[in-house]
């Protein structure tokens, strides 16, 4: 089956938050990966890459045991929720460091916050699909990450990366939110 990496957002060790949204992906026949790249809140961020990597790889050592579904490694994918978007740009940007498979696609879902950024982006992979998700009323981590994260990537060409935008609109009953 395909491999998904599903990166959590800041102290979200607990994959129940995005229960509905695993499940749609294993449903679709893929295997998800959720790594936990922090114990608690007071884990150190200076380790989010390694714990991170560390976790995808225990979780690919484990699936080539009898019993489990075989993955299929040349069909990787990466996303990430707020800290875990960033991650997902980190992971992909540096898969070849830590041993892990060359993603096709990255997914960040409101990365932030700025404070676990690279200080430079222009590594990502030239070509590794790319798509960042901001939004306009997002308090929490804003719009800043992913755009940098997506203007930094510039040895990805634009036909293959992303930076979607979204709105709040309250034309309609119920209206709909951008947080």
């Amino acid at each position: 089956a395909n491999v998904v990496v599903f990166i959590h957002g800041l102290g979200e060790t607990n994959p129940k938050l995005y229960g509905a949204f695993i499940k749609h992906l294993v449903r679709k026949g893929n295997i998800v990966i959720y790594p936990r790249y922090q114990k608690d809140l007071n884990t150190s961020n200076t380790t989010f890459n390694d714990s991170c990597a560390k976790g995808i790889l225990r979780a690919l050592d484990t699936l080539q045991l009898p019993g489990h579904v075989k993955p299929r490694t040349a069909h990787f994918f990466i996303l990430g929720h707020s800290v875990g978007g960033i991650l997902t740009a980190n992971m992909s940007m540096l898969y070849q460091q830590y041993g892990l498979p060359k993603p096709l696609t990255a997914f960040s879902i409101q990365p932030g916050a700025a404070g676990f950024l690279s200080p430079d982006y222009s590594a990502f992979p030239s070509d590794v699909m790319y798509l960042s998700l901001v939004s306009e009323n997002d308090i929490i981590v804003g719009t800043a990450p992913g755009t940098t994260i997506y203007n930094q990537a510039v040895n990805t060409p634009t036909s293959i990366k992303n930076l979607v935008h979204t709105y709040a609109d309250n034309h309609g009953s119920p209206g709909i939110s951008a947080s």
